[in-house]
């Protein structure tokens, strides 16, 4: 079981638009990671789980409501959640061996994270479920949202005004998640966020869609590459699709020299999110060699 699991991680992506993405722009995080005061990336954490009371459910219900007003108009969409999903067994890990932080017990305001990151359930929830999970669900949203600004076969009412509603749901929610993971990536210590939305733009688009003109899809689209990153950062663990994931500088576990060394060589190794330069300590000047 192992031996497939471990051929399975060295299958290349596929899948649709599952493209390896340029490393232009790649985030710089881990570069800035050391100069963030520690109760200021302790108090970032709770950040990036708002979003599955704020965001998620209105995303999933636009989800829903914009493949109805699809079929009401005589289109369908030709793919759904799952093919954006990574298949179980491609994940690196599974809660036998998944490997963990060193969780440094202290009686302190964020020990209850400390422990948290010594736990297999905190990584697996993480990294197998929750995170992939959500670059689908964003993923085949995009889709959905560029299927319905092409033409169909039929024209609905009731199908313009699904897409509407979805929208109306989606933009103001996503503003939110949008703005929650922004802040949690701030302080951990990415410095170029803005480049993401012309990333998201540029590598999101196709010939039959302008982003530019949907609010929606460029929000989307953007929320989309802000949950790569996120995942990029907390989990370098290979799946199938990870190889279409943005780039990174540096993972949380690359910074980290101890942390570094559980790694997979593949993962420890890999310049999607570890880019083999040694972390500058900003606070020191001095580099945290691996």
């Amino acid at each position: 079981m192992r031996a497939t699991q471990a051929a399975l991680n060295e299958q290349p992506a596929e899948g649709p638009d599952l493209q390896r993405p340029s490393c232009d722009p790649c985030l710089t995080i881990g570069e800035f990671y050391f100069s963030q005061p520690v109760w200021k990336r302790a108090m970032a954490v709770p950040l990036i789980y708002f979003p599955i009371a704020t965001t998620i459910p209105f995303t999933v219900g636009g989800n829903v409501l914009l493949r109805a007003s699809l079929a009401l108009a005589g289109a369908r969409s030709r793919r759904s959640i799952m093919d954006y999903l990574p298949a179980w067994v491609s994940h690196r890990y599974t809660m036998e061996t998944q490997i963990v932080m060193d969780s440094r017990f202290q009686w302190s305001p964020f020990t209850a994270l400390e422990l948290l990151k010594g736990t297999r359930a905190f990584w697996i929830f993480n990294c197998k479920m929750y995170c992939p999970a959500s670059v689908a669900l964003f993923r085949h949203t995009t889709h959905l949202l560029e299927e319905s600004h092409k033409p169909k076969p039929k024209k609905s009412r009731l199908g313009g005004l699904l897409q509407r509603a979805a929208v109306a749901a989606m933009t103001p929610t996503n503003k939110m998640g949008n703005f929650l993971v922004r802040r949690h990536l701030g302080m951990m210590g990415a410095q170029n966020l803005d480049e993401v939305n012309r990333y998201a733009i540029e590598t999101d688009s196709d010939e039959t869609v302008d982003p530019m003109k949907s609010e929606a899809l460029k929000l989307i689209g953007s929320t989309t590459k802000l949950i790569e990153i996120v995942e990029a950062w907390w989990c370098p663990f290979n799946h199938e699709a990870k190889e279409s994931y943005a780039r990174i500088d540096h993972s949380a576990w690359g910074v980290i020299p101890r942390e570094k060394a559980k790694l997979h060589p593949d993962d420890r190794d890999n310049p999607q999110w570890e880019n083999g330069q040694p972390i500058v300590d900003t606070r020191t000047g001095k580099a945290q060699h691996a």
